[in-house]
């Protein structure tokens, strides 16, 4: 019964040695880049001037994948700032300076907001 059990073991170290080294040389950089669609959006104080530095963000939705946020993303000096999300999905919100405006954003628009 003794050397039953050893002979499980060693084989089972046997076959996970062959799996550690056969995995471990694979090349990772062959993962295709993960797609983003992105918008433009463009923000302006009331008098017109350019709002530098404001926070923005964006939420996703359109799918179990699609939950989440953009993350923080800050305008510069031309007021501009890039807001990306995953393809496939939408965004449907987007927060400036804390306050969210709902619309249907699409992918390489530019979208104008006034503080």
């Amino acid at each position: 019964m003794k050397k039953k059990v050893l002979r499980i073991a060693g084989l089972l170290t046997l076959v996970l040695a062959i799996f550690a080294i056969s995995t471990a040389f694979t090349n990772k950089n062959n993962a295709a880049p993960s797609a983003k669609n992105s918008c433009t959006v463009i923000v302006k104080y009331s008098d017109g001037s350019l709002a530098t530095d404001i926070k923005v963000s964006g939420d996703v939705c359109g799918g179990v994948s699609c939950i989440g946020n953009t993350g923080n993303v800050y305008t510069n000096k031309n007021g501009e700032v890039t807001v990306e999300w995953s393809e496939g999905c939408n965004l449907c919100y987007i927060y400036v300076k804390g306050t969210s405006h709902k619309d249907d954003y699409k992918n390489g628009k530019t979208y104008n907001f006034t503080l």
